[in-house]
């Protein structure tokens, strides 16, 4: 009984067989390579979700403090009447800026990289690949 190596297959498969066998495995292939390329990408684009998500949060945070210290500060310095509207005004500021800097991340995230740039990439390749042959 003769172990079967790679090679021993490639001449016991000689025939119509074998050539139908070869184009499967290269098809599994691409399709395999593919899926990994996408998995990568997809865990890449999970990080930088991650990483956006971070950011929102620290964001928010340091607006709150920003907002409660100057909030106390108009306490403090303005007299009883003009309390309400410093904090008001205050307010409306920290909000203005909190959603300014919701749209700058926005944008960032918007024109930093596509969902799955490279996938897209090789795909396009791909199909001019397929056509040149056809």
């Amino acid at each position: 009984m003769t172990q079967q190596t790679p090679s021993n297959r490639a001449q016991s498969s000689s025939g119509g067989g074998g050539k139908a066998e070869g184009v499967l495995a290269s098809v599994l292939d691409y399709l395999r390579l593919r899926l990994e390329l996408v998995l990568i990408e997809a865990e890449e684009q999970k990080w930088r979700f991650l990483e956006m998500l971070i950011w929102l949060l620290i964001m928010s945070v340091m607006s709150l403090i920003v907002l409660m210290l100057l909030v106390a500060l108009t306490i403090v310095l303005l007299p009883g009447p003009w309390r309400v509207l410093g904090m008001l005004a205050w307010i409306v500021g920290g909000s203005l800026v909190l959603l300014l800097g919701v749209f700058r991340l926005r944008e960032y995230a918007r024109h930093t990289s596509p969902m799955f740039p490279e996938t897209m990439e090789q795909i396009k390749k791909d199909q001019a690949c397929f056509s040149d042959r056809t």
